[in-house]
């Protein structure tokens, strides 16, 4: 997991993730991450918190595509937490 929390039973292809941030620290994360160009992601609400959606919907995404998505969370989250520490 990375770190991230998976608030979601994931029964198809939709992934609810959070970083475990406030919801404008989720938001540039978020941010981040679609702007890698690595993946896209879109955000949303859950239980009233900001969360980042996943959708997997291509039968030729790979375990290395998952892999290389995983590394765009993780490098933005580690970035945009980092920035907010100093």
């Amino acid at each position: 997991k990375a770190n991230f929390e998976i608030l979601n039973d994931v029964v198809f292809n939709q992934v609810i993730v959070s970083p475990a941030a406030d919801d404008p620290t989720t938001q540039l994360i978020m941010e981040a991450i679609q702007q890698s160009g690595e993946c896209w992601v879109g955000g949303s609400l859950w239980n009233g918190k900001k969360v980042i959606r996943i959708s997997i919907c291509s039968w030729v995404t790979s375990l290395e595509d998952i892999q290389q998505s995983v590394h765009a969370f993780i490098h933005a989250r580690d970035s945009i937490i980092g920035a907010c520490e100093k």
